[in-house]
């Protein structure tokens, strides 16, 4: 017997729940929700579920596995079934309503079932099976999901077997609703489930992670506006706000949020929020399926937790504020429990439907959240705290972090006085109390007091000059936690928060070169001084000074310092996807880095300069400038035109180093400065981008790895005889490196960081010998390398652990 296995086992699940301290009654709470009635279907299992409402009545319309069922709530405490419309035996159902009609589609096929609700609460039962017409005649099958644009009048078919690719079969019902007209497909990709309105389609994208917007005006020829991803890659089902400024989607896997998105610029999306349900925070993995929204309120279902709704008037601050628990044997992961949720019905009665519990009959109470929000900030310096954690009443729900400004949403469904904690690695907790009211925002800004400071200086390796203005980063490695600052106009440092750890330095300054030390103990009780080496390097994981300009404010293409976001012209790349990959980061400078289509935000209609700051270069004899830059250009009409030019810049005059016309990729280029340029004053380095409006081609720069040095390439020369061993290697403390120069003449051996950065310069003598290596070295990797003369030695890489 069904019914009695199906009990049986509910038994022994909430008896092993209980044993493990984790019974239900322990981890869910139903919050502003009611329930008014259940309804068990045995011998079958429930999809998704819709409502219908006419004459004074009110209907829910559940998917069940042998064909729709409409039950008459109107009564939400006596819930009456008036009619089973037979369909393919199959546990997929997805149901919407369009005028007096229900649309059902089925995995298990048979394709588009119509259903004529007309003479409800009569049980006549009059429907049939739509299989495509025109094009797809006989051809409309397997359909998983559906959705509608009531406002004109078309129904989409979403993962229709052996059509579209999977993606959407979209037929005209306002004209004869009982009588689809098949009138286009979008046929990219495949679609799982959409919302549709007014002629654009969201398409939920669920294998591929992401959601589109979908400009659906002409069914014959679709454009996808933008797509993005969601929380955690799996797109099941997306609602649009009651303003339509923004969007909410599911995805349908372990641990997933509900997200909210603003597209009130569709070319533009922004993640706004993201919640997980209440319970998630004690039982980890809640999976949600499908979210409605109604008076900016998002109604959810839960496969094991139910249903839950959230305010979601201030889209990029979601709050939970009701839930109810429609599974009643276990919570958390799993494809169980509460499959769909409908709360449309004009009384306010909400309907649920449940894989194997059948369906509930629920009476919500709205309430408007109460939010808390502030911003937290360093007691000293006033700066802006990252990922300080901040809970209510020692309860965190949903993970509330302050981002990179400070800034921190959150907030509670329950109004009245509450404690407020906020803790950051480093300083000490604070606490306090706020008074929360429904519907309206507590501000509560917070400076956190450091427990204490890491104090240091900047300076100049040779000289011990201090170095004004430096920038400087320590990432603690074993937990990723990174101090970002700047030395002021003295040279000095002073970093709140900061805690003792294993480090990773990072600095820069202009007129230096660029230093990175990994494996650094920091002891915050001690100074720490950074030395640096002159000499001009420039990676741009910094902001050391460039000047971006454009020859006017129409211009687009401007020069940008940041990761890259790659665009492409048929294939092929055109704004690069990533930095040069020769240094130890992701940054360079691009021209326009808003990524969408190739000629978005490449340079357009005039022409973007990059300078660098001064340099001073009297003291190389043979200066050099080495660097790494790319240059695109296609598309449009006629002969390419535009063009890459590099310059030398003294004073008002500016010297041609190189043109760069053809499309060449990441490019690395030498350039020799004399006799062109006069370097005994000061000298600026000019990149010049140049579009020619007429033609419309697509054109794109980028620059990375940029350095001044003596022209080694003219004046070096790799010497075989010179040779080397290092004994042993790896080590921990040091090791000795053996030489033979099979000359007489002074030599000097230089260790180099593993990014070729100059770390030591040992004089040494004497055709052959020995000498101690390594242990005033960090653990890492190095490379040893011999220089004689105008000569050098093959560099021998060593490790120390």
């Amino acid at each position: 017997n069904y019914k009695l296995m199906k009990k049986m086992n509910k038994f022994l699940l909430v008896i092993a729940f209980l044993m493990l301290g984790f019974g239900a009654s322990a981890q869910s709470q139903n919050v502003n929700v009611v329930k008014r009635a259940h309804v068990d279907f045995p011998g079958q299992t429930l999809a998704n579920i819709c409502g219908y409402a006419a004459n004074g009545r009110e209907y829910a319309l559940l998917g069940a596995s042998k064909g729709m069922i409409i039950m008459d709530v109107t009564n939400p405490d006596a819930p009456k079934q008036i009619n089973q419309y037979p369909g393919p035996d199959n546990l997929w159902k997805e149901i919407k309503t369009y005028k007096n009609y229900a649309y059902v589609t089925s995995e298990g096929g048979q394709g588009l079932q119509i259903i004529d609700m007309s003479k409800l609460p009569d049980t006549t039962k009059t429907f049939k099976f739509y299989t495509g017409d025109g094009a797809i005649a006989g051809q409309l099958n397997r359909i998983h999901a559906l959705h509608i644009d009531v406002k004109k009048g078309f129904v989409y078919c979403f993962g229709t077997t052996g059509l579209a690719k999977g993606g959407a079969v979209i037929m005209d019902i306002a004209t004869d609703p009982w009588n689809p007209k098949y009138v286009g497909m979008y046929d990219i990709d495949y679609i799982h489930d959409g919302f549709a309105e007014n002629d654009t389609l969201y398409g939920c994208h669920i294998y591929g992670g992401y959601f589109s917007i979908i400009d659906m005006k002409d069914k014959t020829k679709f454009k996808v506006l933008n797509t993005q991803t969601t929380p955690t890659n799996f797109t099941h089902n997306a609602w649009l706000s009651d303003n339509h400024k923004s969007i909410f989607t599911t995805d349908e896997n372990t641990g997933s949020f509900l997200g909210s998105y603003d597209i009130s610029d569709p070319t533009d999306i922004k993640l706004l929020d993201k919640i997980r349900s209440n319970l998630a925070a004690d039982v980890p993995g809640a999976v949600v399926h499908n979210t409605h929204v109604l008076n900016d309120y998002a109604i959810n279902s839960y496969y094991k937790d139910g249903i839950t709704i959230v305010d979601c008037h201030k889209p990029d601050n979601l709050i939970e504020v009701g839930s109810f628990d429609t599974y009643t044997i276990g919570s958390g992961d799993g494809f169980e429990g509460c499959w769909g949720v409908y709360p449309f019905l004009p009384s306010g009665t909400i309907v649920t439907s449940n894989i194997d519990e059948g369906f509930d009959v629920l009476t919500p109470t709205y309430k408007r959240a109460c939010y808390l929000e502030g911003k937290i900030t360093d007691k000293d310096s006033k700066l802006a705290l990252l990922d300080a954690s901040i809970t209510i009443n020692k309860i965190n729900f949903t993970n509330t972090l302050s981002d990179q400004k400070g800034i921190y949403k959150t907030g509670q469904a329950a109004a009245g006085t509450v404690d407020v904690t906020v803790t950051k690695s480093g300083y000490f907790p604070f606490a306090g109390k706020a008074i929360l009211v429904n519907g309206k925002v507590t501000i509560l800004d917070v400076e956190l007091v450091a427990e204490g400071y890491l104090l240091g200086t900047v300076r100049d390796l040779v000289t011990g000059k201090l170095i004004p203005s430096a920038p400087i980063v320590f990432t603690e490695i074993s937990t990723g936690a990174s101090y970002n600052e700047r030395a002021d106009l003295t040279g000095a440092f002073k970093i709140p928060g900061a805690f003792k750890g294993v480090y990773k330095l990072q600095c820069a300054a202009w007129g230096y070169k660029t230093l990175t030390l990994n494996n650094i103990k920091l002891d915050i009780t001690k100074p720490f001084n950074v030395q640096l080496t002159a000499g001009y390097e420039d990676s741009f994981e910094f902001d050391l000074g460039w000047i971006a300009e454009s020859t006017s404010a129409s211009t687009t293409g401007k020069w940008t310092r940041g990761i890259p976001v790659g665009t492409n012209l048929n294939g092929v790349p055109s704004n690069t996807g990533s930095d040069s990959g020769n240094d130890d980061g992701m940054q360079c400078y691009v021209t326009g880095n808003g990524g969408g289509g190739a000629g978005d935000d490449d340079v357009d209609n005039g022409t973007v300069t990059l300078t660098s700051p001064l340099a001073d270069l009297k003291t190389l004899s043979d200066p050099a400038i080495t660097l790494e830059r790319w240059f695109y250009n296609g598309g449009g009409s006629g002969a390419l035109n535009d063009t890459l030019y590099i310059y030398a810049k003294t004073g008002t005059k500016k010297t041609l180093l190189q043109k760069v016309l053809n499309t060449d990729g990441w490019s690395s280029t030498l350039i020799i400065l004399k006799p062109k340029v006069n370097v005994t004053g000061p000298v600026q380095f000019v990149f010049e981008t140049n579009d020619t409006p007429a033609a419309g081609h697509i054109v794109e720069a980028a620059l990375d790895n940029f350095k001044i040095g003596e022209n080694l390439v003219a004046t070096q020369e790799l010497d075989a005889t010179l040779t080397m061993l290092i004994l042993p290697t790896p080590f921990t403390t040091s090791a000795t490196l053996k030489y033979d120069l099979n000359t007489a003449e002074n030599a000097t051996l230089k260790i180099f960081a593993i990014n070729g950065q100059l770390l030591q310069s040992i004089a040494i003598s004497g055709s052959t010998g020995d000498i101690e290596i390594g242990r005033n070295l960090a653990n890492g990797t190095y490379i040893a390398q011999l220089f004689v003369g105008n000569t050098y030695s093959k560099g021998l890489k060593f490790v120390k652990q």
